[in-house]
């Protein structure tokens, strides 16, 4: 971890920094809507309101997509309909343990950009499914 974090293995901490901030500031600029799912206008934004700091080699950044999931979900889909969706790593119904299970799936988000992924969305979407009935006892006596 000090290796990663303060070491020679530290321009992943940096580039992870970057997309948060960049993320950030395009949220920012597009709050209520996003930008959409192209990258295209992604890498646009990032050109023009990314930070670089001095440990980021800026020609690398300028054709490098977001890998932050979360951030990535509010400035692609916007706060409100992206909120709603990642209520889901909380409210889920796939695993028991709700709060093991979405502490994982933060992780897993903030280091790859898997939301729009058909297995993360089966799990982000599954708080909306609609509890069974149980069937009634008809057996009762009279």
């Amino acid at each position: 971890v000090e290796e990663k974090t303060t070491g020679d293995l530290r321009g992943s901490k940096f580039a992870r920094e970057y997309d948060l901030y960049t993320g950030l500031s395009i949220i920012q600029q597009n709050p209520l809507i996003g930008i959409g799912f192209n990258t295209d206008k992604y890498l646009k934004y990032s050109n023009q309101l990314g930070v670089v700091d001095e440990n980021l080699n800026s020609s690398l950044l300028l054709d490098r997509p977001n890998t932050n999931g979360i951030i990535q979900t509010l400035y692609a889909i916007g706060i409100p309909l992206g909120g709603y969706l990642l209520i889901g790593l909380f409210r889920q119904r796939l695993f028991s343990n709700k709060i093991a299970i979405a502490v994982i799936l933060i992780f897993s988000l903030y280091a790859e950009p898997l939301t729009f992924t058909p297995f993360f969305l089966l799990i982000l979407l599954s708080w909306m499914l609609k509890e069974r009935r149980k069937p009634m006892n008809l057996n009762h006596a009279s």
